[in-house]
């Protein structure tokens, strides 16, 4: 018997530099949930060559789903270049935005980034996670709680 959720999450982040920059997202996110949900997170979901856009899009189809976006500075700067895997992907998510079984949840992690999240982020509810992020305390619980 499969214990696995119905409910399928993505994990929107952007890489902003070196690989090692974002593992705390392993850690605190992908980890404290891939037990119950299936988890889309590019760095372990897309194998070598397969196509990038392919992928999130038939992640994205999946309903119902929750849409984690990791709200730092990094996703601010990538959501704005035009062509970036970051844009495409907030494209994507603004043609689904408005289905019942997709909820896009914009976590914030820096200051000031809910001042200036891109479509389709901006105008949701979202959650503030600085000061936890900030005094680097684990987030998996409430990355669970927030799943259910």
């Amino acid at each position: 018997m499969d214990d696995k959720s119905d409910v399928a999450i993505f994990i929107s982040y952007a890489w902003g530099g070196p690989l090692e920059k974002k593992e705390w997202i392993r850690h605190h996110i992908v980890n404290s949930l891939s037990g119950k949900y299936p988890v889309f997170w590019d760095r372990d979901t897309i194998g070598f060559g397969e196509s990038i856009d392919e992928c999130i899009h038939k992640a994205l189809l999946h309903r119902p789903i929750k849409v984690f976006c990791i709200c730092d500075a990094d996703y601010l700067r990538a959501a704005k270049i035009v062509g970036s895997g970051l844009h495409r992907e907030l494209q994507i998510l603004e043609k689904i935005s408005q289905d019942d079984q997709v909820k896009i949840i914009p976590l914030i992690f820096e200051q000031g980034c809910n001042q200036d999240l891109p479509v389709p982020l901006a105008g949701r509810a979202y959650l503030n996670l600085v000061e936890l992020h900030n005094r680097n305390l684990f987030l998996g619980n409430a990355m669970y709680v927030l799943a259910e």
